[in-house]
């Protein structure tokens, strides 16, 4: 049986369906200005390297990381299509991340009524860590799309079974799960959850399990390759040890990203577990939510290296949808308008705010050394984050090098796309100083590996600060 609130046909349904547009409209906007901000920076480029590759070379380069290959996969047919400027790569997030705000109309007006699917749409469209999941090129938006999609198609089918529901649902779990792996464990959790609420049916129960092992069928082919990279990850990881404030920041952040919008936020989204009538929706929500984020953080805790806060970001629709809920069940309806108009005002705050931090940081030094380094200068990069950037957005520069002491980069530091002849040692400035080349040094702080033995070695060789730009800095060598 639908949802009282769920009518869709008359004036009344042509008024939803123009709502929903105008604020898919809104969230596509948004994230398309949000995109054209920045260039690529490392994890992005890292992603389109990938994709330059000829189709063995990109599933070979893939199983060497810790990731699925459908996104790089993704990105490597859009790149034919299109290109390699940033704007056109960002795009392929773009889409999925606005297309995801629609599918939040649906989602709200499947599992709690009308109003809170236009509600949840409206939150979600100006949410500012959904608008930056969406312009960053890689699978975090798609994973996103996915899951929560899945959660419709598989709301309805444990409803109400149909054939389209379970077609959905076999898609999205399987999409999902070779583009992160991530959502292996969501899509656990909502298998449980499935399970128990279908427990008194033995046959129904039966096409539940049916269904997720032809997902995990679809899946079989690339399990070898993630057990490889399970190993893998055990040894080398840029994962580091969760702290109890990483869950405090991702719950302001998914709260809209201030503490003083945390408590009504979460009040909010607490309201449909409290109400009869939305119990059942909220508490499938919740299934997932929860459960995810607790094993993930104490597995990590633990010594794993699978919680960190961007990997979280998939939980937002989720929290936006109850939150919906919440606010769609006030009686005194002035109060809910009231609380919608600070969300959106808070979530327009944040996106207008500053652009992502590295890649502005880096142009800022490329802008800086493109007047100053003449043809016959050297560029050194000190991390990879570094290099990436330069390597691909300063082609008026001379080629840039890492100076890298002591081997090569680890898997994560994107090692597979370096060719050897980038990498430089400690020997390299002594080289230049003999020569009596000109050296220009640049150094990015990151979360990988820790820059700043190398940045004192260049202190060492004669380099100097001679600019800095928030986490980048760069130096001057010796004249």
């Amino acid at each position: 049986m639908s949802h009282p609130d769920s009518a869709h046909d008359g004036p009344g349904g042509r008024s939803l369906a123009l709502a929903t547009t105008g604020i898919v409209v809104l969230a596509l906007a948004v994230r398309a200005w949000e995109a054209s901000r920045s260039e690529l920076w490392f994890d992005e480029i890292d992603t389109l390297w990938v994709a330059r590759l000829d189709w063995p070379s990109l599933f070979r380069t893939v199983a060497h990381d810790v990731h699925p290959p459908l996104h790089f996969a993704l990105i490597k047919l859009w790149r034919a299509l299109g290109g390699e400027a940033s704007f056109w790569i960002k795009l392929s997030s773009v889409l999925p991340g606005a297309a995801l705000v629609g599918a939040m109309a649906w989602l709200g007006r499947s599992l709690f009524g009308n109003r809170v699917g236009v509600i949840a749409a409206l939150l979600l469209a100006v949410h500012g860590v959904h608008v930056l999941v969406s312009q960053e090129a890689r699978a975090f938006a798609w994973l996103a799309l996915w899951v929560w999609l899945a959660v419709g198609f598989a709301h309805r089918y444990v409803r109400d079974p149909h054939a389209g529901d379970a077609t959905g649902l076999l898609l999205c779990e399987a999409l999902g799960l070779w583009t992160h792996y991530l959502s292996g464990l969501v899509f656990a959790c909502l298998f449980i959850w499935g399970a128990v609420v279908l427990a008194r049916s033995r046959v129904r129960l039966a096409h539940w399990l049916g269904l997720h092992l032809a997902v995990t069928a679809l899946f079989a082919p690339q399990l070898h390759t993630f057990m490889t990279q399970i190993h893998r990850d055990t040894g080398e990881h840029w994962i580091h040890h969760a702290s109890w404030s990483s869950l405090f920041s991702l719950a302001r952040h998914t709260a809209f990203g201030a503490i003083w919008t945390l408590v009504p936020f979460a009040v909010m989204a607490a309201l449909p577990l409290a109400r009869p009538r939305e119990r059942g929706a909220a508490i499938m929500i919740a299934c997932l939510i929860v459960p995810v984020v607790a094993s993930t953080f104490a597995i990590t805790r633990m010594g794993g290296h699978v919680y960190t806060e961007r990997y979280m970001d998939w939980i937002v629709p989720g929290c936006v949808l109850l939150a919906a809920g919440g606010l769609a069940s006030l009686r005194a309806r002035w109060l809910a308008w009231v609380l919608t108009l600070v969300f959106v005002i808070q979530g327009i705050r944040v996106v207008a705010g500053p652009p992502p931090a590295e890649p502005t940081h880096l142009a800022a030094a490329q802008r800086w050394l493109t007047p100053r380094v003449a043809s016959g200068d050297a560029i050194v990069c000190v991390d990879t984050h570094s290099l990436f950037y330069f390597r691909q957005h300063a082609s008026a520069l001379p080629p840039a090098v890492l100076l890298w002491p002591g081997g090569r980069p680890p898997y994560y530091e994107g090692a597979e796309l370096i060719p050897s002849v980038w990498i430089q040692d400690e020997r390299y400035l002594d080289s230049l100083a003999t020569t009596h080349v000109r050296w220009w040094a640049v150094r990015t702080v990151h979360g990988g590996v820790d820059s700043g033995p190398t940045a004192r070695l260049l202190q060492r060789s004669g380099g100097h600060v001679a600019f800095a730009a928030g986490s980048t800095t760069v130096f001057e060598g010796p004249r």
